[in-house]
């Protein structure tokens, strides 16, 4: 979603210079990400996580809930500055913005 969202402003610029290194940048992001599929164990962990945390009368956002869900299914770490909710959620969290 955010790569289309990225890819849809630098269409809007006109024809140029800038919007040439822009298309090349995006591009050459693109072909370095490694994609995570959604298999059904994600989303059976994703449902399990919501239904804990309504339990709790705790709410996440659904960005960060589909990410938390993700990183449980593939022992992946996740690196933000939120790191109350995703450590609620049950994953590894690093802040890189930490000092």
């Amino acid at each position: 979603m955010i790569l289309g969202q990225i890819r849809f402003g630098i269409l809007l610029l006109p024809r140029g210079k800038r919007r040439r290194r822009l298309e090349r940048w995006l591009g050459e992001g693109v072909r370095r990400l490694h994609c995570f599929s959604w298999e059904a164990e994600t989303g059976l962990r994703w449902a399990e996580l919501l239904a804990r945390l309504r339990a709790a009368a705790r709410a996440m956002p659904i960005k960060d809930s589909l990410i938390a869900a993700t990183a449980l299914t593939s022992h992946l770490v996740v690196a933000t500055r939120n790191v109350a909710d995703f450590e609620e959620a049950g994953c590894d969290v690093v802040n890189p913005f930490a000092g």
